[in-house]
């Protein structure tokens, strides 16, 4: 599938565009029904990842249907960078534990 193609235009497009801005919505709307209004504000990164979900799924989805071939590479990339993402995150905050332990010593 092409950018330019009919089928990315009319078909994909509108499915992944109408799926990126219902998702946040439908959380929106299960957190008021839980009667916690004023909690909306502090869910903003949660609304960010099931976004990015969509974004991520919808591309895995054009790519897998122009070369299905690849999509077992970008899948073990896509892991590779979350799992270095996560190390890099916890000895960030090992150091930042350090540090605030030196600081009160």
């Amino acid at each position: 599938m092409l950018f330019s193609s009919v089928v990315f235009l009319f078909t994909f497009l509108p499915i992944m565009l109408v799926l990126y801005y219902l998702v946040p919505e439908a959380y929106k709307r299960i957190i008021y029904k839980r009667g916690a209004k004023e909690t909306v504000g502090k869910h903003d990164s949660f609304l960010r990842v099931y976004k990015n979900i969509v974004v991520l799924t919808g591309s895995l989805i054009f790519y897998a249907w122009g070369e299905p071939v690849y999509i077992f590479l970008m899948v073990f990339s896509i892991l590779l960078i979350i799992s270095a993402d996560w190390i890099l995150r916890g000895i960030l905050r090992v150091r930042r534990k350090q540090e605030q332990v030196l600081y009160l010593t």
